[in-house]
């Protein structure tokens, strides 16, 4: 099947060119599939500001990450499979986290217990400092610039649309064969739009935790440590002298505009270690907002009630590591229909709903 879109139709229309659209539009295109996808870049996306910082282990428990073991090695490969193709920098860098202790001796217990883990040997083994330990197969994904490039790629060859205002759900129409865009018939819809996807009509049915980020860029005279840093906060070192710190997590103040009393305290997380931290220059201090779900597991696939209708969304702050897997598992399913896993499937909301979500063909009318 040809690649071109250029004559404006295809299986499949992609609403949002983020950390969620733009690797369902590569696992599409390394499928040899037409799309169209649309970038949409009102309000703070989380992409903008995403670190991209992938942690294998997580949390007070002292835990793996969700499907770990199979969305590292997909993700990795992924990176290193599309800089290739564009002939740029892979986006994905390996670098090892110290984790370290909060002030809570349950914590340590529990790191002894996960090093007794077979399942945790390959991220744990024995690696411990005094005051914390160190995870393997960590890294980070340069996200910003993966998917700057990857809309450049894409626009070059004919399958971007930049939109000047927001994508309307109701410009869509029904017909017998597809759904009716911009004058073209599309197989299938995935709505890819972050936190806007709260607001979707066809979707709004789905939980979500919309939460504020904020991370900031400095510079500093201190040589920074060449891992990366874990203590509820995180430090990222971009280069001897330069690093990056986050990320807060606001659920009440959605507010995109950057302030000093939010910066602070990201800075001052680090002093212990880092003493001359505070004096650090920031250079920049962006904000993103994220769209997580409340069991902490993506959406990726169709609406219940009409599959041409689908949803890729509700990743996080983990896109970096979910976003390859979930996208490739969806574009399965677009293309040769295979089966979605049950807990990302959207379709798993339903038993704790009242009604059945309305038809989008309801919404439409």
């Amino acid at each position: 099947m040809s690649r071109s879109v250029r004559d404006g139709s295809g299986p499949t229309l992609i609403v949002g060119a983020g950390h969620a659209g733009i690797p369902l539009a590569w696992s599409l295109y390394l499928k040899r599939q037409p799309f169209r996808i649309i970038s949409l870049d009102s309000g703070k996306p989380a992409w903008k500001a995403s670190a991209g910082i992938i942690n294998p282990i997580t949390g007070k428990r002292v835990v793996k990450s969700w499907r770990i073991d199979e969305l590292l090695p997909f993700a990795i490969a992924r990176y290193r499979e599309i800089a290739e193709i564009m002939q740029r920098e892979n986006a994905y860098q390996a670098l090892p986290l110290i984790r370290y202790f909060r002030d809570d001796s349950e914590e340590r217990e529990r790191f002894q217990e996960r090093c007794r883990d077979t399942e945790y040997r390959a991220y744990l083994g024995d690696q411990s400092t005094p005051d914390g330990f160190i995870i393997s197969h960590s890294g980070w994904a340069d996200v910003s610039t993966f998917v700057k490039t990857s809309r450049e790629f894409f626009k070059d060859r004919g399958y971007l649309s930049e939109l000047d205002q927001p994508f309307q759900p109701s410009s869509i129409s029904l017909e017998s064969h597809g759904i009716r865009w911009d004058y073209a018939l599309w197989q299938h819809i995935v709505f890819c739009e972050g936190y806007h996807g709260a607001i979707n009509p066809y979707f709004n049915w789905l939980d979500y935790r919309i939460s504020r980020g904020d991370v900031l860029d400095f510079s500093i005279n201190t040589s920074l440590p060449e891992h990366i840093l874990n203590r509820e906060k995180w430090l990222l070192p971009l280069s001897p002298n330069t690093g990056r710190v986050g990320s807060t997590y606001t659920w009440e103040n959605l507010e995109d505009v950057p302030k000093t009393q939010d910066a602070v305290p990201l800075l001052e997380a680090w002093q212990d270690h880092i003493p001359d931290i505070t004096q650090a220059q920031i250079r920049a201090h962006r904000i993103g907002i994220r769209s997580g779900t409340n069991d902490s597991k993506p959406y990726a696939g169709p609406h219940p009630s009409d599959p041409r209708f689908c949803i890729l969304n509700g990743l996080g702050s983990k896109g970096a590591s979910q976003g390859p897997w979930c996208a490739e598992r969806l574009a399965r399913y677009l293309v040769s229909g295979e089966a979605l896993p049950k807990d990302i499937d959207p379709g798993r909301r339903l038993k704790f709903l009242k009604s059945p979500p309305p038809h989008p063909s309801e919404i439409l009318s």
